[in-house]
């Protein structure tokens, strides 16, 4: 026996003979036209309603007989948004000959190449520079900023005439230097 001659074999629940009370067939010898009008057990307002509409229908239909017909009421949709957090895009980088370079003045952090004069003091990033054990600042060079490595000085430095930079072991000096040097106009970039 398949599974299908099981199925059929069931009786239907959703099939009853009584009768309906909905009209299924005019009543009348015109067929163009048929209208049924049914009134709900609880209107449903509209869904993009504002409140103050919705409770005036819930009022309105709370004292008065449900019409036979409930429209729709027709105002603007109440827009409610909420206040979001400035957008900020990715900064701006070139690659070129010195590498990766940041050109958006608004980062702050220290191990970035910069092709732009910071904008604001630059900050150490917890866990930057763990390992390194001399830190360097770049003020006059081919780009600017705050390294953990010697190649990436070189590289900001090498062929400038006059190049600003500092070394240290404490990174928090290095790090101070620059932004001193940044805050009196210093820092540039060849």
């Amino acid at each position: 026996m398949s599974p299908m001659s099981d199925l059929t074999s069931l009786p239907s629940s959703d099939m009853d003979d009584t009768p309906s009370d909905v009209p299924t067939e005019p009543e009348s010898e015109d067929d163009d036209v048929v209208i049924i009008q049914m009134a709900p057990a609880q209107p449903s307002p509209p869904v993009n309603a504002p409140i103050g509409a919705l409770a005036a229908l819930l009022a309105a239909n709370a004292a008065a007989p449900i019409p036979a017909a409930v429209t729709s009421v027709a105002a603007a949709p109440a827009v409610v948004t909420a206040p979001q957090a400035p957008v900020h895009a990715p900064p701006q980088a070139i690659s070129g000959p010195y590498g990766y370079l940041i050109m958006d003045p608004m980062v702050t952090d220290v191990g970035v190449s910069f092709g732009v004069v910071p904008a604001g003091d630059l900050v150490v990033l917890p866990g930057w520079g763990v390992m390194a054990k001399k830190f360097y600042a770049v003020s006059y060079g081919h780009f600017v900023g705050v390294f953990c490595d010697h190649d990436t000085m070189n590289m900001a430095i090498g062929g400038v005439s006059c190049a600003g930079y500092f070394s240290s072991k404490d990174c928090n000096h290095v790090v101070e230097w620059f932004n001193n040097r940044r805050r009196m106009g210093l820092v540039r970039i060849v």
